[in-house]
């Protein structure tokens, strides 16, 4: 399993993914894809520069996951948690398994090479949060050492964000 950046050969193989989500009925499509992949392909990669960040963005780099050529999730990290929504509400990394690759173990790995990125970029305390009604989520940040900080009323969902710490990671 490796992580990649993603590029223009990537494309065909990323649709498909997108589309296996919508055909799901998946609440949020990956990444908040919105159909044309070469502005969404700048969009991120301008995003990781912090270049003209839409509202409630921060810089943040993005990542494919995969799996014997074959995408298997998806990675964010967002370098700083320097907006009050994010901070409350989304925190530093945020990762979607596909949906057919479900229940295979792919979100503990995500998240671990996740948390290693993270070290990288020297972020000390990874905060990731999840919506309370996601026992499989909650379960993989637990599985990494989350320690609960608190939880908020997210109006949006009208349910409750976990917010999670993870320190001293690897």
């Amino acid at each position: 399993m490796k992580i990649i950046k993603p590029n223009e050969s990537h494309k065909k193989e990323f649709l498909n993914y997108v589309l296996e989500a919508y055909l799901a009925n998946e609440k949020e499509i990956p990444l908040n894809y919105k159909g044309n992949y070469e502005i969404w392909l700048r969009d991120i990669k301008n995003e990781e520069k912090g270049i003209n960040l839409k509202e409630n963005r921060v810089s943040a780099t993005t990542y494919f996951v995969f799996d014997n050529n074959k995408i298997v999730g998806t990675l964010s990290i967002r370098h700083n948690l320097d907006l009050p929504c994010v901070y409350n509400f989304v925190g530093h990394i945020g990762y979607n398994v596909r949906v057919s690759e479900r229940n295979k173990g792919y979100g503990k790995k995500i998240l671990e090479l996740g948390l290693k990125e993270c070290k990288k970029m020297q972020i000390e305390n990874v905060l990731i949060t999840c919506l309370e009604s996601n026992i499989a989520s909650k379960k993989i940040i637990l599985s990494q050492g989350g320690i609960l900080e608190n939880k908020i009323y997210f109006e949006e969902e009208d349910e409750n964000i976990c917010r999670y710490i993870i320190k001293n990671y690897s």
